[in-house]
């Protein structure tokens, strides 16, 4: 990947489930090239925006269900980190985690 527009075009194709990028902000493109020199390489990319794709951190009553975009994506190096190492609930684990939340709100209603 060499361009913004290629990180882009590559990021809609394979998290469709994420918001859409309208516009390539020049903040945007400034931290996209940063993440293209610390890896320019596809198979990455690829791979970093697959799982971004399966985030899903689930609500409760007082917060909405949140999903990564691509500003999350490319704020640092650290946070492609996290996401290639599964630091964030995907949705395969929402269903888990749903229960859980739900057991934790009914113990605290009691």
């Amino acid at each position: 990947i060499q361009t913004p527009e290629e990180f882009v075009e590559l990021y809609h194709r394979f998290c469709p489930n994420l918001p859409q990028v309208l516009k390539i902000t020049p903040d945007r493109r400034k931290k996209i090239l940063l993440r293209l020199k610390e890896n320019y390489q596809k198979v990455f990319w690829v791979e970093v925006f697959k799982r971004a794709d399966e985030i899903l951190i689930p609500g409760n009553r007082r917060h909405a269900e949140w999903k990564p975009n691509l500003d999350f994506v490319i704020e640092s190096s650290s946070n492609c980190v996290k996401i290639l190492e599964g630091k964030y609930p995907t949705t395969g684990q929402k269903h888990r985690q749903r229960a859980i939340q739900s057991l934790l709100e009914e113990q605290d209603e009691l």
